[in-house]
């Protein structure tokens, strides 16, 4: 894959090397691509962003847009089929297979814009918002045949068959469903991308689709990004929270042959701890700072821990010292 090649450029650009030395990457790839707020440093997914680009023109054939090139796929292709379910053939150019895969990317957000209710399948289309998925009913009357939104809807009053609507469906969907609003015109139904505000699918929704996670980091990142100091005593800040300083006793433990001693004392491994805490050279830092407190903060856990104790005892002082917790981070980057 052309993505592959160019990864080794980023990777080797980001650790400081040419791509023909090895050398120690302290963090994973997958963690680095992983957003800001989670815990990376935000770096794009090239294959992502290669499939979230692919996903505009899946969305341009299924969009109600005029264009020549979707009237000649649509022509070749889905005379017979539906896109969201036509299989790709042996045949089929590569193009079209690969706008194929990016369907993946808009079953995360496409939804339905209800109009005259006649074209939204019950059992095969995904039209709950908030909701991935076809979510069928669990039950069926005599009164909802074929299946389709419009057997839901009074067509006098414009208004749900709510007790259709709670027959079929859980409480908390039939809820969800209840709270859609209904357009009085008799527009068809329309698709739209429920992760945008004007329903239009864009590149970024769409990356941000493929990344987005319900899984809430334990530790704060914005601490780290938010700091109102330069970029590299960020990106030095969020090592420290990984641990991952290229300090003498991380190499030693990714196998260099290296004294993992303190720099300082020569009586400890200069781990983290040890390092930013435990050292008589950095005790004696800390105390003649304008943040002596510091020191009174145990860091006996992760760094994540420590740092989140720290941002909460500075936030306290913050009206005496004005940027104590930039001040902490870059007495941290000195050190």
């Amino acid at each position: 894959m052309i993505t592959q090649p160019i990864d080794v450029h980023r990777r080797a650009f980001l650790w400081g090397h040419d791509i023909n030395t090895r050398k120690v990457h302290s963090v994973n790839w997958d963690t680095i691509e992983k957003p800001k707020i989670q815990g990376g440093l935000g770096v794009h997914n090239l294959q992502h962003t290669n499939l979230a680009l692919l996903a505009k023109k899946a969305w341009a054939v299924i969009a109600s847009g005029k264009s020549l090139w979707v009237d000649i796929v649509k022509a070749k292709y889905l005379r017979k089929h539906d896109f969201l379910t036509v299989c790709p053939n042996p045949t089929d150019s590569r193009v079209w297979k690969d706008i194929l895969k990016a369907r993946s990317v808009l079953h995360k957000g496409l939804g339905w814009k209800i109009g005259d209710d006649t074209s939204i399948n019950l059992s095969t289309d995904s039209w709950i918002p908030g909701n991935e998925g076809v979510i069928a009913p669990i039950s069926l009357t005599n009164s909802i045949s074929p299946l389709f939104v419009s057997n839901l809807i009074d067509s006098t009053t414009r208004k749900w068959r709510s007790n259709i609507i709670h027959h079929c469906w859980p409480e908390d969907i039939a809820k969800q469903i209840i709270s859609i609003p209904l357009s009085l015109s008799a527009n068809p139904d329309e698709r739209i991308w429920t992760l945008s505000v004007n329903g239009k699918y864009t590149v970024k929704s769409g990356y941000h689709a493929l990344h987005s996670t319900n899984t809430t980091p334990l530790f704060d990142w914005r601490i780290i990004w938010t700091l109102k100091c330069p970029p590299r005593v960020k990106v030095f800040m969020w090592k420290l929270s990984r641990d991952a300083l290229k300090s003498s006793s991380n190499l030693f433990r990714f196998g260099l042959n290296i004294n993992p001693d303190c720099i300082f004392c020569n009586n400890h491994p200069d781990t983290a701890q040890h390092l930013f805490h435990e050292c008589p050279f950095t005790q004696t830092v800390w105390q003649t700072s304008p943040l002596p407190q510091i020191v009174s903060v145990p860091f006996t856990e992760t760094p994540q821990i420590w740092i989140t104790k720290i941002q909460q005892l500075l936030r306290n002082t913050h009206g005496t010292i004005p940027f104590a917790i930039e001040l902490f981070a870059i007495l941290c980057w000195s050190i």
